[in-house]
């Protein structure tokens, strides 16, 4: 039987990540046979909550990603690693922002944390929300512990207009990323107009690990399949 679990409760910590209303508020039925309509938790995905996290080579410090502000924070943890208790960790620091890659047509979302050789790396991804494909891009930004600050440039950017899969097999002319989309039916690019299949890639960059040659290995995630 597993343990039962205790959380790192982030108000607490001053982190203030968002939050939605109950399932009652936003008119969700309790009968499991009759269908729901939860267009607010439709367009606040991938908009609160946390991101990515991270756990510094000593582990005594805790990364993660408030995708609501965009900002990194670093959690002290070397209390709770003797004490095993959650309310002896701390905030460490934070908000840091993630740097602008100057967004045209859309807005700056970011996920992915990895700490690496004494650097925490961020992911970002410039969504399009009210552009074009052309507007996509994605970035990898470096923060420094030592001095709380992150890099001017990013350390590796690029366009998301590169060849990419379909995601659905009946769906072989949906392909490449999309730009971040809030409304449910214009979400639908299936060929034909009774499929009820939805299909509409918009791109997240979710992870970035390291080879042991220094290679960055970058993870992309489709928001619209979340």
């Amino acid at each position: 039987a597993p343990p039962t679990p205790t959380y790192i409760k982030l108000s607490s910590l001053g982190i203030d990540v968002g939050s939605i209303p109950s399932n009652s508020d936003r008119g969700m039925s309790g009968d499991r046979t009759q269908p729901s309509s939860d267009p607010q938790s439709y367009s606040l995905i991938g908009t609160i909550g946390i991101g990515g996290m991270s756990i510094s080579s000593d582990g005594q410090t805790l990364y993660l990603m408030n995708i609501r502000n965009n900002s990194l924070y670093a959690l002290n943890l070397s209390t709770y690693n003797s004490t095993n208790n959650t309310a002896d960790i701390t905030l460490k620091g934070g908000p840091y922002l993630v740097p602008s890659m100057g967004c045209v047509n859309g807005v700056q979302r970011s996920w992915a944390v990895k700490y690496a050789k004494g650097k925490v790396y961020v992911g970002t991804v410039c969504d399009a929300s009210s552009g074009s494909k052309s507007n996509l891009r994605a970035g990898i930004y470096a923060f420094d512990p030592a001095t709380t600050t992150f890099s001017a440039q990013p350390v590796f950017d690029f366009p998301l207009t590169y060849p990419k899969g379909y995601t659905e097999q009946g769906s072989p002319n949906v392909t490449g990323w999309y730009p971040w989309n809030n409304t449910f039916n214009s979400s639908k690019l299936s060929p034909s107009s009774t499929s009820s299949t939805l299909s509409y890639p918009q791109p997240i960059l979710s992870d970035i690990e390291f080879d042991i040659d220094g290679s960055m290995v970058l993870a992309l995630m489709d928001r619209g399949g979340m």
